[in-house]
């Protein structure tokens, strides 16, 4: 009896594939490729596989990586290793590997098949993505053929049906533990950690009135709402002093004010709060504010008042003061900037030089009110968080892969890690090398040499994109610890997905936030020698 091969030796690179495919080619032997997510493999895949091994004499399955699925929240279900093994596991299914575009296009003109099979739902598209594809398969001399279709299986039905007794969520979320070496014990040093270091937060304020409507019957061509209650509250920097408060770190807020109405509403919500607050009055700009029109739980409009010019030489400089001295002692520093004038240039440089005199990690976050965002220019930080359309503005580009721009970005900006809050609730998470040349390298290169991660969205609450600004503040406060940043952002995506976030202050929260995370994050074979 012969040794059974380890099925696991079919799954290779992409790199790998390429020259397996070349070699086979050369022998004249026919190549099929299929393509696709194979979440949940079930029969429908089985036969749309064994039907494509009879196209051709090789049959190769590349799989689209965790980062490039795009099928809403929560997906995929099972991660990327484990999806290509599955597939390397069926007998037919010679070569199998993991692709990070975002459409088949490139990993097709890489491997050039003489047979690509997509399925029977496809034949008679030839518009979008998968009218390009016949479009190149096409040009590279091959075919595009059609299974048959016998039997139809849908993942994302299964999904639907079956999501929440399936838990699939949390082995996404152990399998990122274990590639990066998390244990709960380092959780749980982070998060429960005592004597902190004081964390400064820098940024603009921003006053949001909240006018809760109710639609009117008839209205004609507009959209008829009477306003039922107003509610007032402090946002912008402030939404990062609070969570830090909530998570009972030492927290103190440096922010600029007009002279105004709006100003001395600001003082006194601030006056409220749990933290101090050295507020720099500015006369020759209101205090940034916002009304925003909600019906159903929804934002119907929303009118801001500002001005983003730089500030009077006299203001920016009490505020580089005020940042200088908040910094002596901050194991953190925090950079809200809303372009409403707090955090320019001047006082942008006093934040990495305080930086530096103290060895204090940074953690910035920049979403003008004007719309026009530039992540680039937060430079030099220890982290920067943006969210995916964010990142596309600053580049004005909507159809490079996200991991390309967000390589080019962390490179660019200086930035020693990069968070990206992508649509499906997930976070993107990159860690620069040590390129000294990355000016002269391409966006593949800057690629494959940045340490890309991908953290599924956290418990059954994050089933939206996570607010980019939600994280400043778990991000500091775990970085405060001395937490390694995969750590520290997987705090602080537990964090923003807890329902009792920031009405839960102190120790009592940090302690349901630990439960929370063993509840949604660890298996139970894991949970019963937890708390």
């Amino acid at each position: 009896m012969y040794p059974a091969m380890d099925y696991r030796e079919k799954v290779k690179s992409k790199e790998e594939l390429a020259r397996i495919v070349a070699a086979e080619k050369a022998k004249g032997k026919k190549i099929v490729q299929c393509h696709g997510c194979f979440d949940i493999l079930h029969p429908g895949h089985i036969r749309h596989l064994a039907w494509a091994k009879k196209q051709g004499d090789v049959l190769v399955v590349t799989v689209s990586s965790d980062a490039a699925v795009q099928k809403g929240p929560g997906r995929p279900f099972v991660p990327e290793d484990l999806r290509a093994e599955n597939l390397a596991a069926i007998g037919f299914v010679d070569y199998v590997a993991v692709d990070d575009g975002t459409w088949a296009g490139p990993i097709l003109d890489l491997l050039k098949p003489h047979v690509y099979v997509k399925g029977k739902e496809f034949e008679h598209v030839f518009t979008g993505r998968i009218g390009k594809e016949r479009e190149l398969v096409t040009a590279n001399g091959g075919k595009v053929l059609f299974s048959s279709g016998d039997i139809v299986y849908s993942s994302t039905s299964i999904y639907e049906n079956e999501r929440v007794s399936l838990g699939l969520p949390d082995e996404r979320l152990r399998r990122f533990r274990e590639r990066n070496g998390i244990t709960f014990e380092d959780l749980e040093n982070s998060i429960l950690a005592e004597g902190l270091r004081p964390i400064l937060v820098v940024g603009d304020l921003l006053l949001v009135e909240e006018v809760v409507c109710q639609s009117c019957p008839g209205g004609g061509m507009s959209h008829s709402v009477r306003s039922s209650e107003r509610r007032t509250r402090i946002e912008g920097a402030a939404a990062a002093a609070r969570a830090l408060a909530a998570l009972n770190a030492p927290v103190k807020l440096v922010a600029l004010v007009g002279n105004d109405e709006a100003g001395s509403r600001a003082g006194d919500l601030l006056a409220e709060e749990s933290f101090p607050a050295v507020l720099v009055s500015d006369p020759t700009r209101p205090t940034p504010r916002c009304e925003r029109f909600v019906s159903e739980g929804r934002e119907i409009f929303a009118a801001c008042e500002f001005k983003d010019h730089p500030p009077d030489p006299r203001v920016e400089s009490e505020l580089r003061a005020a940042v200088r001295a908040g910094g002596e002692s901050a194991a953190s520093i925090v950079v809200v900037d809303l372009g409403a004038g707090t955090v320019g240039d001047q006082v942008f440089g006093e934040v990495r030089a305080s930086a530096r005199r103290n060895g204090s990690h940074t953690v910035g976050f920049t979403a003008p009110l004007n719309g026009f965002t530039n992540v680039l220019k937060l430079r030099g930080l220890g982290v920067t968080v943006a969210g995916e359309e964010c990142l596309r503005r600053s580049f004005q580009d909507g159809s490079s892969g996200v991991a390309d721009l967000a390589a080019l970005a962390l490179y660019r900006s200086g930035s020693r890690h990069l968070v990206v809050c992508l649509p499906d609730g997930g976070l993107l998470l990159l860690r620069s090398g040590n390129e000294s040349e990355e000016e002269a390298l391409s966006t593949y290169e800057l690629r494959t040499r940045t340490h890309t991660d991908y953290l599924p969205s956290f418990g059954p609450h994050a089933e939206k994109t996570v607010e980019p600004a939600s994280l400043l503040g778990p991000l500091a406060f775990a970085l405060a610890s001395s937490t390694p940043f995969m750590s520290a952002a997987y705090i602080a995506s537990a964090c923003s997905a807890h329902p009792d976030f920031t009405t839960h202050a102190g120790r009592d929260f940090r302690d349901r936030l630990l439960r929370f995370i063993v509840e949604y994050s660890f298996l139970p074979d894991e949970q019963a020698s937890l708390i």
